[in-house]
């Protein structure tokens, strides 16, 4: 087989045809078609964003499930920073505010940073049932916000039906759940009067 130089094949392609062209690419030079070229590379950079935003998915999600906090009847100072991963929280404020370090100093996390990031912590669920018009929120991911807008929504209006719908939006905890919260606080409060 006769040795060919790349260099002359590649500018005797391109003078007998020409609507090809070359394009480099480290020392690789890649020959297409100019009607071609648009399209291909548009594409290129839609896939790799899908690329970049999937990993970033998958990295906060597995931060998300691990991380397991339980509402125990009591709220103490950093309750809601310990509810959330840290991963989580920076996420979101870098969405809300811009990803360059200025505005993370300059804003840090708002409150709608974190009652976002607490909704998603709350509503990210392990396994999703095929067909299910609802799926179960777990203990173990349960952040302050949704079970103060459940209790707070109860105590003011006492309708089950509109617990539920806050519910079904991922925004409360249930209505059974409300109800067991409210006895866990009862139950604590008649405690500490006999103590």
């Amino acid at each position: 087989m006769p040795n060919v130089n790349a260099s002359r094949l590649k500018d005797k392609l391109l003078a007998e045809i020409p609507e090809l062209e070359a394009h480099r690419k480290g020392r690789d030079v890649l020959l297409a078609f100019k009607q071609d070229v648009g399209e291909a590379l548009s594409q290129t950079m839609d896939y790799s964003d899908a690329l970049i935003v999937t990993k970033a998915a998958k990295i906060l999600r597995k931060q998300m499930i691990e991380h397991k906090i339980n509402f125990n009847g009591s709220v103490h100072e950093h309750c809601i920073e310990d509810s959330l991963p840290s991963i989580l929280l920076q996420f979101v404020c870098m969405i809300e505010h811009g990803a360059d370090i200025k505005s993370q100093l300059t804003f840090g996390a708002s409150k709608t940073d974190l009652a976002m990031a607490q909704l998603l912590q709350y509503n990210c669920c392990a396994r999703y049932q095929e067909g299910a018009k609802t799926f179960r929120h777990s203990k173990d991911r349960e952040t302050p916000l949704p079970v103060f807008i459940g209790m707070s929504t109860n105590a003011k209006t006492r309708k089950r039906l509109l617990v539920e719908m806050l519910h079904d939006h991922g925004l409360s905890i249930s209505y059974d759940r409300v109800l067991e919260v409210s006895a866990q606080l009862r139950d604590a409060a008649v405690k500490r009067y006999k103590n």
